[in-house]
Protein backbone atom coordinates (compact mmCIF):
# COMPACT_ATOMS: atom_id res chain seq x y z
CA UNK A 1 0.00 0.00 0.00
CA UNK A 2 1.37 3.16 -0.92
CA UNK A 3 -1.06 6.35 0.62
CA UNK A 4 0.04 10.17 0.11
CA UNK A 5 -3.58 11.82 0.77
CA UNK A 6 -5.94 11.78 -0.84
CA UNK A 7 -5.10 9.15 -3.22
CA UNK A 8 -3.86 5.35 -2.22
CA UNK A 9 -2.43 2.63 -4.44
CA UNK A 10 -2.79 -0.72 -3.57
CA UNK A 11 -0.63 -3.12 -5.36
CA UNK A 12 -2.01 -7.28 -4.92
CA UNK A 13 0.21 -9.60 -4.96
CA UNK A 14 -0.26 -12.92 -6.20
CA UNK A 15 2.25 -15.27 -8.47
CA UNK A 16 -0.28 -17.69 -9.24
CA UNK A 17 -2.09 -15.59 -11.00
CA UNK A 18 -1.50 -14.46 -14.96
CA UNK A 19 -1.90 -10.79 -14.41
CA UNK A 20 -1.52 -7.99 -12.42
CA UNK A 21 -3.70 -5.85 -10.17
CA UNK A 22 -3.69 -2.19 -8.81
CA UNK A 23 -6.31 -0.38 -6.86
CA UNK A 24 -6.56 3.29 -6.79
CA UNK A 25 -9.12 4.86 -4.20
CA UNK A 26 -9.62 8.35 -3.18
CA UNK A 27 -12.37 10.74 -2.53
CA UNK A 28 -12.09 14.30 -4.15
CA UNK A 29 -9.95 16.75 -2.55
CA UNK A 30 -9.83 20.28 -4.47
CA UNK A 31 -8.57 23.32 -2.80
CA UNK A 32 -10.94 26.16 -2.16
CA UNK A 33 -14.01 23.97 -3.34
CA UNK A 34 -15.26 22.34 -0.47
CA UNK A 35 -19.01 21.42 -1.58
CA UNK A 36 -16.79 19.11 -4.06
CA UNK A 37 -14.26 18.14 -1.68
CA UNK A 38 -17.47 16.92 0.49
CA UNK A 39 -18.84 14.66 -1.36
CA UNK A 40 -19.53 11.13 0.36
CA UNK A 41 -18.57 9.20 -2.12
CA UNK A 42 -15.13 7.26 -3.33
CA UNK A 43 -13.50 6.54 -6.75
CA UNK A 44 -12.19 2.82 -6.75
CA UNK A 45 -10.43 1.79 -9.96
CA UNK A 46 -8.55 -1.34 -10.76
CA UNK A 47 -6.20 -1.64 -13.12
CA UNK A 48 -5.78 -4.94 -14.22
CA UNK A 49 -2.69 -6.12 -16.97
CA UNK A 50 -2.38 -8.95 -18.76
CA UNK A 51 1.27 -10.11 -17.84
CA UNK A 52 0.89 -14.08 -19.96
CA UNK A 53 1.11 -14.64 -23.32
CA UNK A 54 -2.48 -16.07 -23.87
CA UNK A 55 -5.85 -13.87 -23.63
CA UNK A 56 -7.12 -13.79 -20.27
CA UNK A 57 -11.07 -13.66 -19.08
CA UNK A 58 -10.97 -11.00 -15.94
CA UNK A 59 -13.82 -10.34 -13.77
CA UNK A 60 -13.91 -7.51 -11.01
CA UNK A 61 -16.52 -8.19 -7.86
CA UNK A 62 -17.73 -5.70 -5.26
CA UNK A 63 -19.77 -7.00 -2.78
CA UNK A 64 -21.51 -5.21 0.03
CA UNK A 65 -23.48 -5.79 2.96
CA UNK A 66 -26.81 -3.14 3.98
CA UNK A 67 -25.41 -1.53 6.62
CA UNK A 68 -28.84 0.42 7.23
CA UNK A 69 -30.30 0.16 10.81
CA UNK A 70 -26.45 -0.13 12.06
CA UNK A 71 -25.01 -3.31 11.24
CA UNK A 72 -23.50 -5.75 13.38
CA UNK A 73 -21.57 -9.05 12.93
CA UNK A 74 -23.35 -12.38 15.52
CA UNK A 75 -20.94 -14.51 17.27
CA UNK A 76 -21.37 -17.33 14.30
CA UNK A 77 -20.72 -14.87 11.45
CA UNK A 78 -24.44 -13.85 10.85
CA UNK A 79 -24.68 -10.18 10.03
CA UNK A 80 -27.45 -8.80 11.41
CA UNK A 81 -29.06 -4.71 12.50
CA UNK A 82 -30.59 -5.42 15.89
CA UNK A 83 -32.41 -2.55 15.65
CA UNK A 84 -33.36 -2.62 11.93
CA UNK A 85 -34.70 -4.79 9.25
CA UNK A 86 -36.88 -4.31 6.11
CA UNK A 87 -33.59 -3.97 3.99
CA UNK A 88 -33.38 -3.73 0.32
CA UNK A 89 -30.67 -4.49 -1.98
CA UNK A 90 -32.37 -3.17 -5.66
CA UNK A 91 -30.25 -3.74 -9.06
CA UNK A 92 -30.55 0.08 -10.71
CA UNK A 93 -28.90 1.41 -14.48
CA UNK A 94 -28.51 4.70 -15.29
CA UNK A 95 -26.48 7.55 -17.29
CA UNK A 96 -23.21 4.86 -17.42
CA UNK A 97 -23.75 3.51 -14.11
CA UNK A 98 -24.65 0.08 -13.19
CA UNK A 99 -25.41 -1.75 -9.67
CA UNK A 100 -27.02 -1.29 -6.58
CA UNK A 101 -28.71 0.76 -4.29
CA UNK A 102 -28.85 -0.78 -0.99
CA UNK A 103 -31.36 1.27 1.52
CA UNK A 104 -34.33 0.23 4.33
CA UNK A 105 -38.34 0.43 4.17
CA UNK A 106 -38.35 0.70 8.01
CA UNK A 107 -37.02 4.46 8.41
CA UNK A 108 -38.48 7.71 7.50
CA UNK A 109 -36.55 10.95 6.32
CA UNK A 110 -36.37 12.25 9.60
CA UNK A 111 -35.18 9.31 11.33
CA UNK A 112 -31.51 9.41 12.57
CA UNK A 113 -30.98 6.04 10.91
CA UNK A 114 -32.75 6.82 7.73
CA UNK A 115 -29.85 6.25 5.04
CA UNK A 116 -28.76 4.27 1.70
CA UNK A 117 -25.57 3.09 0.12
CA UNK A 118 -25.09 2.53 -3.65
CA UNK A 119 -22.41 0.19 -5.38
CA UNK A 120 -21.82 0.85 -8.94
CA UNK A 121 -19.57 -0.03 -12.30
CA UNK A 122 -18.94 2.63 -14.45
CA UNK A 123 -19.25 2.95 -18.25
CA UNK A 124 -19.39 -1.22 -18.42
CA UNK A 125 -21.95 -3.40 -18.19
CA UNK A 126 -22.17 -5.29 -15.17
CA UNK A 127 -24.07 -8.20 -13.49
CA UNK A 128 -25.32 -8.46 -10.22
CA UNK A 129 -26.34 -10.11 -7.61
CA UNK A 130 -28.80 -7.88 -5.81
CA UNK A 131 -29.26 -10.68 -2.64
CA UNK A 132 -27.21 -13.47 -1.74
CA UNK A 133 -28.95 -16.35 -0.44
CA UNK A 134 -30.98 -16.38 2.72
CA UNK A 135 -30.75 -19.34 5.15
CA UNK A 136 -29.78 -20.41 8.75
CA UNK A 137 -26.46 -20.30 7.52
CA UNK A 138 -23.99 -17.79 6.71
CA UNK A 139 -21.72 -19.82 4.79
CA UNK A 140 -24.13 -21.17 2.64
CA UNK A 141 -24.81 -17.88 1.29
CA UNK A 142 -20.99 -17.48 0.44
CA UNK A 143 -20.25 -20.89 -0.85
CA UNK A 144 -23.59 -20.58 -3.00
CA UNK A 145 -22.16 -16.88 -3.89
CA UNK A 146 -18.51 -18.39 -4.89
CA UNK A 147 -20.00 -21.14 -6.90
CA UNK A 148 -21.95 -18.94 -9.37
CA UNK A 149 -18.65 -16.15 -9.61
CA UNK A 150 -16.45 -18.54 -10.30
CA UNK A 151 -17.44 -20.69 -13.01
CA UNK A 152 -17.22 -17.40 -15.72
CA UNK A 153 -17.09 -14.04 -13.65
CA UNK A 154 -20.62 -12.99 -13.92
CA UNK A 155 -23.29 -13.37 -11.65
CA UNK A 156 -27.01 -14.62 -11.47
CA UNK A 157 -29.71 -12.48 -10.17
CA UNK A 158 -31.39 -14.88 -7.74
CA UNK A 159 -34.98 -12.64 -8.17
CA UNK A 160 -35.27 -12.05 -4.23
CA UNK A 161 -38.04 -9.55 -4.15
CA UNK A 162 -38.92 -9.41 -0.67
CA UNK A 163 -37.46 -7.01 2.08
CA UNK A 164 -34.56 -8.61 4.85
CA UNK A 165 -36.86 -10.09 8.33
CA UNK A 166 -36.56 -8.01 11.51
CA UNK A 167 -32.97 -7.68 12.69
CA UNK A 168 -31.58 -9.18 9.42
CA UNK A 169 -30.10 -7.72 6.11
CA UNK A 170 -28.24 -8.65 3.21
CA UNK A 171 -25.20 -8.66 1.01
CA UNK A 172 -25.19 -8.00 -2.72
CA UNK A 173 -22.25 -8.15 -5.62
CA UNK A 174 -21.87 -6.05 -8.48
CA UNK A 175 -19.72 -7.80 -11.21
CA UNK A 176 -18.10 -6.51 -14.38
CA UNK A 177 -15.75 -8.89 -16.68
CA UNK A 178 -13.68 -8.18 -19.58
CA UNK A 179 -10.93 -10.23 -21.69
CA UNK A 180 -7.47 -9.19 -21.94
CA UNK A 181 -5.05 -9.63 -24.96
CA UNK A 182 -0.91 -10.47 -24.04
CA UNK A 183 -0.06 -7.28 -22.67
CA UNK A 184 -3.32 -5.38 -22.39
CA UNK A 185 -3.91 -3.70 -19.41
CA UNK A 186 -7.35 -1.94 -19.03
CA UNK A 187 -9.38 -0.18 -16.16
CA UNK A 188 -12.33 -1.57 -14.04
CA UNK A 189 -13.97 1.64 -12.66
CA UNK A 190 -16.37 1.31 -9.44
CA UNK A 191 -18.42 4.25 -7.35
CA UNK A 192 -19.31 3.50 -3.95
CA UNK A 193 -21.57 6.59 -2.20
CA UNK A 194 -23.63 6.85 0.65
CA UNK A 195 -25.80 9.08 2.00
CA UNK A 196 -27.20 9.09 5.76
CA UNK A 197 -28.20 13.00 5.87
CA UNK A 198 -29.59 12.94 9.60
CA UNK A 199 -27.40 13.63 12.82
CA UNK A 200 -28.61 14.95 16.13
CA UNK A 201 -28.87 18.79 16.46
CA UNK A 202 -25.71 18.92 18.76
CA UNK A 203 -22.75 17.68 20.03
CA UNK A 204 -23.80 14.47 22.26
CA UNK A 205 -26.58 13.55 23.78
CA UNK A 206 -25.56 16.11 26.62
CA UNK A 207 -25.49 19.10 24.21
CA UNK A 208 -28.47 19.13 21.62
CA UNK A 209 -31.64 20.62 21.16
CA UNK A 210 -34.36 19.33 22.62
CA UNK A 211 -37.56 20.45 21.20
CA UNK A 212 -39.75 19.26 19.18
CA UNK A 213 -39.13 19.49 15.56
CA UNK A 214 -35.32 20.39 15.76
CA UNK A 215 -33.83 16.98 17.46
CA UNK A 216 -32.22 16.50 14.00
CA UNK A 217 -29.97 18.61 11.30
CA UNK A 218 -28.94 17.46 7.93
CA UNK A 219 -25.45 17.08 6.78
CA UNK A 220 -24.45 19.77 4.17
CA UNK A 221 -24.62 17.29 1.80
CA UNK A 222 -28.19 17.10 1.97
CA UNK A 223 -29.24 20.20 0.33
CA UNK A 224 -27.21 19.18 -2.84
CA UNK A 225 -28.31 15.38 -3.17
CA UNK A 226 -31.73 12.94 -2.06
CA UNK A 227 -29.79 9.58 -2.47
CA UNK A 228 -26.48 8.05 -2.51
CA UNK A 229 -27.63 7.38 -6.12
CA UNK A 230 -27.79 10.81 -7.41
CA UNK A 231 -24.10 11.35 -5.38
CA UNK A 232 -22.80 8.22 -7.91
CA UNK A 233 -23.91 9.95 -10.45
CA UNK A 234 -22.77 13.16 -9.94
CA UNK A 235 -19.56 11.46 -9.32
CA UNK A 236 -19.07 9.59 -12.81
CA UNK A 237 -20.72 12.62 -14.53
CA UNK A 238 -18.33 15.21 -12.95
CA UNK A 239 -15.25 12.44 -12.70
CA UNK A 240 -12.71 14.18 -15.89
CA UNK A 241 -13.33 17.46 -13.71
CA UNK A 242 -12.75 15.90 -10.06
CA UNK A 243 -10.04 13.93 -11.09
CA UNK A 244 -8.00 16.50 -12.61
CA UNK A 245 -8.55 18.70 -9.64
CA UNK A 246 -7.69 15.94 -7.60
CA UNK A 247 -4.73 15.26 -8.88
CA UNK A 248 -3.35 18.93 -9.36
CA UNK A 249 -3.43 19.41 -5.54
CA UNK A 250 -1.65 15.73 -5.37
CA UNK A 251 0.82 16.55 -7.93
CA UNK A 252 1.99 20.34 -6.14
CA UNK A 253 1.92 18.66 -3.20
CA UNK A 254 3.99 15.59 -3.14
CA UNK A 255 6.27 16.75 -6.33
CA UNK A 256 7.43 19.46 -4.52
CA UNK A 257 10.87 20.01 -3.31
CA UNK A 258 9.77 19.94 0.36
CA UNK A 259 11.22 17.14 2.29
CA UNK A 260 9.34 13.99 2.68
CA UNK A 261 8.67 13.87 6.13
CA UNK A 262 7.23 17.80 5.34
CA UNK A 263 5.30 16.57 2.86
CA UNK A 264 3.61 13.36 4.89
CA UNK A 265 3.13 15.60 8.01
CA UNK A 266 1.23 18.20 5.52
CA UNK A 267 -0.88 15.41 3.79
CA UNK A 268 -1.94 13.74 6.97
CA UNK A 269 -3.21 15.85 8.77
CA UNK A 270 -5.27 16.87 5.78
CA UNK A 271 -7.17 14.17 6.73
CA UNK A 272 -8.69 15.35 10.02
CA UNK A 273 -10.97 17.44 7.95
CA UNK A 274 -12.63 14.52 6.29
CA UNK A 275 -12.38 11.92 9.60
CA UNK A 276 -15.49 12.26 11.97
CA UNK A 277 -13.31 15.11 13.97
CA UNK A 278 -15.06 17.21 11.74
CA UNK A 279 -18.80 18.18 10.18
CA UNK A 280 -20.66 20.48 8.30
CA UNK A 281 -24.34 21.13 8.74
CA UNK A 282 -26.95 22.40 6.38
CA UNK A 283 -27.02 25.88 7.71
CA UNK A 284 -23.61 26.52 7.26
CA UNK A 285 -21.35 25.95 10.44
CA UNK A 286 -18.41 24.11 9.98
CA UNK A 287 -17.43 22.47 13.39
CA UNK A 288 -14.70 19.92 14.89
CA UNK A 289 -13.92 18.36 18.12
CA UNK A 290 -10.61 18.13 19.34
CA UNK A 291 -10.14 14.52 18.28
CA UNK A 292 -11.99 11.57 18.62
CA UNK A 293 -12.22 8.13 20.26
CA UNK A 294 -13.37 4.95 18.59
CA UNK A 295 -17.10 5.36 19.20
CA UNK A 296 -17.55 9.34 19.72
CA UNK A 297 -15.96 12.67 19.21
CA UNK A 298 -13.72 13.79 22.14
CA UNK A 299 -14.29 17.36 23.79
CA UNK A 300 -16.82 18.88 21.70
CA UNK A 301 -17.29 22.38 20.75
CA UNK A 302 -14.90 23.71 18.13
CA UNK A 303 -12.71 24.19 20.72
CA UNK A 304 -11.45 28.10 20.23
CA UNK A 305 -7.44 27.18 22.00
CA UNK A 306 -7.10 24.04 20.04
CA UNK A 307 -8.20 25.15 16.90
CA UNK A 308 -6.10 27.92 17.45
CA UNK A 309 -3.00 25.54 15.96
CA UNK A 310 -5.03 24.37 12.70
CA UNK A 311 -4.09 25.68 9.53
CA UNK A 312 -5.55 23.59 6.99
CA UNK A 313 -8.58 24.92 6.50
CA UNK A 314 -7.72 28.29 6.60
CA UNK A 315 -5.90 27.83 3.37
CA UNK A 316 -7.62 25.00 1.73
CA UNK A 317 -11.05 25.93 2.22
CA UNK A 318 -11.18 29.56 3.40
CA UNK A 319 -15.11 29.76 3.19
CA UNK A 320 -15.30 27.78 6.10
CA UNK A 321 -13.17 28.98 8.30
CA UNK A 322 -14.81 32.13 8.26
CA UNK A 323 -18.03 29.99 9.47
CA UNK A 324 -16.34 29.14 12.34
CA UNK A 325 -15.00 32.60 13.26
CA UNK A 326 -18.95 33.86 12.80
CA UNK A 327 -20.25 31.06 15.22
CA UNK A 328 -17.44 32.41 17.71
CA UNK A 329 -18.13 35.64 17.61
CA UNK A 330 -21.43 36.34 16.72
CA UNK A 331 -22.94 33.60 18.20
CA UNK A 332 -20.85 32.19 21.41
CA UNK A 333 -19.53 35.92 22.35
CA UNK A 334 -21.66 37.41 24.86
CA UNK A 335 -22.29 41.51 25.25
CA UNK A 336 -19.23 41.66 27.59
CA UNK A 337 -16.60 40.29 25.19
CA UNK A 338 -16.70 37.14 27.13
CA UNK A 339 -16.40 34.46 24.46
CA UNK A 340 -17.52 30.53 25.18
CA UNK A 341 -14.09 28.89 23.98
CA UNK A 342 -16.77 25.87 23.01
CA UNK A 343 -19.66 26.54 20.44
CA UNK A 344 -22.62 24.90 22.87
CA UNK A 345 -24.80 27.31 23.18
CA UNK A 346 -25.60 27.45 19.45
CA UNK A 347 -27.38 24.19 20.32
CA UNK A 348 -29.38 25.71 23.50
CA UNK A 349 -26.88 23.65 26.14
CA UNK A 350 -24.71 25.74 28.27
CA UNK A 351 -21.21 26.34 28.74
CA UNK A 352 -20.50 27.34 32.31
CA UNK A 353 -17.08 28.04 32.30
CA UNK A 354 -14.51 30.93 32.37
CA UNK A 355 -12.94 32.06 28.69
CA UNK A 356 -9.54 30.66 28.00
CA UNK A 357 -7.70 33.62 27.08
CA UNK A 358 -5.00 32.01 24.25
CA UNK A 359 -8.39 30.80 22.78
CA UNK A 360 -10.03 34.23 22.64
CA UNK A 361 -7.49 35.93 21.75
CA UNK A 362 -6.26 33.52 18.81
CA UNK A 363 -9.79 34.22 17.35
CA UNK A 364 -8.99 37.73 16.86
CA UNK A 365 -5.61 36.84 14.93
CA UNK A 366 -7.59 34.77 12.95
CA UNK A 367 -9.86 37.19 12.26
CA UNK A 368 -7.28 38.97 10.26
CA UNK A 369 -5.70 36.11 8.64
CA UNK A 370 -9.59 35.25 7.11
CA UNK A 371 -9.80 38.29 5.93
CA UNK A 372 -6.04 38.70 4.34
CA UNK A 373 -7.02 35.29 2.87
CA UNK A 374 -9.87 36.26 1.35
CA UNK A 375 -10.64 39.96 1.56
CA UNK A 376 -14.20 39.97 2.04
CA UNK A 377 -14.83 42.79 3.47
CA UNK A 378 -18.11 42.17 4.17
CA UNK A 379 -17.09 39.51 7.03
CA UNK A 380 -14.36 41.53 8.30
CA UNK A 381 -17.01 44.44 9.13
CA UNK A 382 -19.72 41.79 10.72
CA UNK A 383 -16.89 40.75 12.96
CA UNK A 384 -15.07 44.30 14.43
CA UNK A 385 -17.67 44.83 16.55
CA UNK A 386 -17.39 41.47 18.47
CA UNK A 387 -13.72 41.48 17.61
CA UNK A 388 -13.57 44.58 20.40
CA UNK A 389 -15.52 43.54 22.53
CA UNK A 390 -13.36 40.14 22.84
CA UNK A 391 -10.33 42.72 23.60
CA UNK A 392 -12.13 45.23 25.95
CA UNK A 393 -12.81 41.40 27.92
CA UNK A 394 -9.07 40.72 28.07
CA UNK A 395 -7.86 44.28 29.39
CA UNK A 396 -11.10 44.19 31.74
CA UNK A 397 -10.67 41.03 33.09
CA UNK A 398 -7.11 40.04 32.61
CA UNK A 399 -5.02 42.44 33.76
CA UNK A 400 -5.72 43.22 36.82
CA UNK A 401 -3.10 46.20 37.53
CA UNK A 402 -3.91 48.20 34.35
CA UNK A 403 -0.06 47.80 32.46
CA UNK A 404 -1.74 46.13 29.75
CA UNK A 405 0.25 42.78 30.61
CA UNK A 406 -2.67 39.91 31.39
CA UNK A 407 -1.69 38.85 34.73
CA UNK A 408 -4.85 37.51 36.13
CA UNK A 409 -6.40 33.68 36.07
CA UNK A 410 -5.90 32.97 32.16
CA UNK A 411 -7.36 29.75 31.46
CA UNK A 412 -5.66 28.44 28.67
CA UNK A 413 -5.05 25.14 26.53
CA UNK A 414 -3.18 23.28 28.76
CA UNK A 415 -6.26 22.72 30.63
CA UNK A 416 -4.44 24.80 33.62
CA UNK A 417 -4.90 28.53 34.46
CA UNK A 418 -2.29 30.83 34.48
CA UNK A 419 -1.48 33.74 37.32
CA UNK A 420 0.79 35.95 36.28
CA UNK A 421 2.75 37.56 33.37
CA UNK A 422 3.88 34.68 30.96
CA UNK A 423 4.96 34.91 27.35
CA UNK A 424 1.97 32.38 26.25
CA UNK A 425 -0.80 34.27 26.36
CA UNK A 426 1.28 37.90 26.71
CA UNK A 427 1.89 37.54 23.00
CA UNK A 428 -1.29 36.28 22.40
CA UNK A 429 -3.00 39.36 23.66
CA UNK A 430 0.10 41.42 21.31
CA UNK A 431 -1.27 39.25 18.45
CA UNK A 432 -4.74 40.47 18.68
CA UNK A 433 -3.73 44.31 19.36
CA UNK A 434 -1.71 44.35 16.24
CA UNK A 435 -4.43 42.42 14.45
CA UNK A 436 -6.94 45.05 15.35
CA UNK A 437 -4.83 47.94 14.51
CA UNK A 438 -4.51 46.65 10.98
CA UNK A 439 -8.53 45.79 11.03
CA UNK A 440 -8.97 49.31 12.57
CA UNK A 441 -6.66 51.06 9.59
CA UNK A 442 -8.17 49.65 6.93
CA UNK A 443 -12.11 50.43 7.78
CA UNK A 444 -10.70 54.11 8.57
CA UNK A 445 -11.46 53.72 12.50
CA UNK A 446 -8.35 56.19 13.16
CA UNK A 447 -9.13 56.75 17.30
CA UNK A 448 -9.36 53.00 17.67
CA UNK A 449 -5.88 52.06 15.48
CA UNK A 450 -4.42 54.61 17.37
CA UNK A 451 -5.21 53.29 20.69
CA UNK A 452 -4.56 50.00 19.54
CA UNK A 453 -1.23 50.80 18.21
CA UNK A 454 -0.41 52.51 21.50
CA UNK A 455 -1.87 49.76 23.36
CA UNK A 456 0.92 47.46 21.55
CA UNK A 457 3.54 49.41 22.29
CA UNK A 458 2.72 49.94 26.01
CA UNK A 459 2.45 46.10 26.32
CA UNK A 460 5.32 44.73 24.79
CA UNK A 461 7.57 46.97 26.36
CA UNK A 462 6.11 45.79 30.14
CA UNK A 463 5.69 42.25 28.66
CA UNK A 464 9.82 41.98 28.04
CA UNK A 465 10.32 43.90 31.28
CA UNK A 466 8.58 41.60 33.05
CA UNK A 467 9.47 38.40 31.37
CA UNK A 468 13.29 38.85 29.65
CA UNK A 469 16.18 39.57 31.52
CA UNK A 470 18.62 38.15 29.10
CA UNK A 471 19.50 34.84 31.59
CA UNK A 472 18.22 32.23 29.24
CA UNK A 473 20.73 33.73 26.59
CA UNK A 474 23.29 34.16 28.91
CA UNK A 475 22.85 30.35 29.69
CA UNK A 476 22.97 29.24 26.64
CA UNK A 477 25.78 31.13 25.47
CA UNK A 478 27.90 29.26 28.50
CA UNK A 479 26.27 26.19 27.23
CA UNK A 480 27.39 26.12 23.73
CA UNK A 481 31.10 27.45 25.32
CA UNK A 482 31.07 23.71 27.30
CA UNK A 483 30.49 22.19 24.18
CA UNK A 484 32.78 24.12 22.31
CA UNK A 485 30.21 25.13 19.79
CA UNK A 486 30.24 28.48 18.77
CA UNK A 487 27.97 31.00 20.64
CA UNK A 488 26.64 32.35 17.70
CA UNK A 489 24.68 28.71 17.15
CA UNK A 490 23.03 28.92 20.54
CA UNK A 491 22.52 32.59 20.13
CA UNK A 492 20.56 31.65 16.90
CA UNK A 493 18.78 28.61 18.06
Amino acid sequence: MLGEFPIVWITFEDHHLPVQVRLEAYTPLIPLNAEDSGLPGVYLTYTVSNASHEPVDVSIVGSILNPVGGSEIGQFGHPHVPQGGTNRNVRRESDGLAGLYLHSERYTPEDLRYGDLSLAVMDDPATCKPVWRRGSWAHEALEEFWNDFSVDGRLEDLEIDTPSGDGKTDTGSVAVASTLAPGESRDFRFVLAWYFPNRINGWNENARVRRAGRETIRNQYATRFDSSWEVARYLAEHRDRLERGTRAYHDALFQSTLPAFVIDAVASNVAALRSTTCFWLEDGRFLGWEGCFDDAGCCPGTCTHVWNYAQTTAFLFPELERRMRRTELLDETEPDGKMNFRALKIFESVWDHEAAADGQLGTVMRVYREWRLSGDDSFLRAMWPSVQAALRYAVEYWDTDNDLVLDGRQHNTYDIEFYGPNPLTGVFFLGALRSAEEIARYLRDADAAQRYSAAFARSAERLDALCWNGGVLRAATRRCRRLSVPARHGLSV
